[in-house]
């Protein structure tokens, strides 16, 4: 009896960890085939990487700054390896910003943990390379008021 509960306890816990195993995305692979990502999909270090980086940033950054309603903008975006920066100016001078401002901007963090964990759990190389998004807020003269990290390794 006991042999048979181990054997059921050892298929439950391998049907669990396969269920749990991340295959790479189309993404992935394609980054890995480009030599941008290694066989364990971390980064090479190659001037590929720095390229497709700076790219990325540029094209985001043509389109800015991006109205996002109420005055709000996304003024700059900031792609690098294990990194992406979104930086929103809000419509106040720093002395306006108030506890309460920051209360509903830092409860904003479970919506964008959403979206950032989705990435994460859909792209291999995000889990691996530990990726991080940050979203700074800033007022009108480009003074910091608050900030978000998410880091994957919280999804």
């Amino acid at each position: 009896m006991n042999i048979l509960k181990s054997v059921l306890t050892l298929i439950l816990l391998i049907s669990t960890i396969s269920a749990n195993a991340q295959q790479p995305s189309n993404h992935d692979l394609e980054l890995q085939r480009e030599g941008i990502l290694d066989k364990n999909f971390r980064y090479t270090n190659s001037p590929k990487v720095s390229q497709l980086y700076r790219d990325t940033t540029a094209v985001l950054n043509q389109s800015t700054p991006v109205n996002m309603g109420d005055g709000v903008k996304m003024i700059q975006a900031l792609q690098m390896p294990s990194i992406a920066i979104y930086t929103y100016s809000l419509p106040i001078q720093k002395n306006q910003f108030t506890p309460t401002m920051e209360r509903y901007i830092k409860q904003q963090a479970p919506t964008l943990k959403t979206t950032f964990c989705y990435q994460v759990n859909k792209h291999i190389h995000y889990k691996v390379n530990n990726r991080q998004e940050k979203y700074i807020y800033v007022d009108r003269q480009n003074q910091m008021l608050t900030e978000i990290t998410l880091k994957a390794s919280q999804c």
